[in-house]
């Protein structure tokens, strides 16, 4: 089978390669109908709450701006750089991609804590 084949070395930091977690990934994509059901349900309820509980588009675009992206940009890429490089590198670099991703959770935190204090601000602030 391909699972037993041969690859290039520079490949198998990409692949995974351990068969428990191919068939694991296997049998998470097979969800039930009910599963499925209960997810979708899940999310349109929380769309649903959150739309209604904040007062202005502007403050969901706050929000997803200052937690998203944050976390798209700083985080993740820190913490994939750990997981699949970060034991074939000096310390210095896993020193340098744990403080930026530490950084980067710490003002995601902030970032976010201030936006929730800022839900109840009106839409248009007034102009002078």
């Amino acid at each position: 089978t391909w699972e037993d084949a041969p690859t290039p070395k520079h490949l198998d930091s990409f692949v995974p390669r351990d068969k428990a977690f191919i068939h694991q990934a296997r049998d998470r994509a097979n969800m039930s109908v009910c599963a499925r059901i209960a997810v979708t349900l899940l999310v349109l309820s929380s769309a649903m709450l959150v739309a209604h509980g904040v007062t202005s588009v502007l403050t969901v675009w706050a929000l997803l701006g200052c937690s998203a992206v944050l976390m798209a940009q700083l985080i993740l890429p820190a913490v994939f750089w750990l997981k699949s490089c970060g034991p074939f590198r000096g310390s210095l670099g896993r020193g340098a991609a744990t403080s930026i991703a530490v950084v980067a959770v710490l003002l995601d935190g902030v970032c976010t804590t201030l936006t929730i204090q800022r839900f109840n601000d009106p839409p248009c602030p007034a102009t002078l």
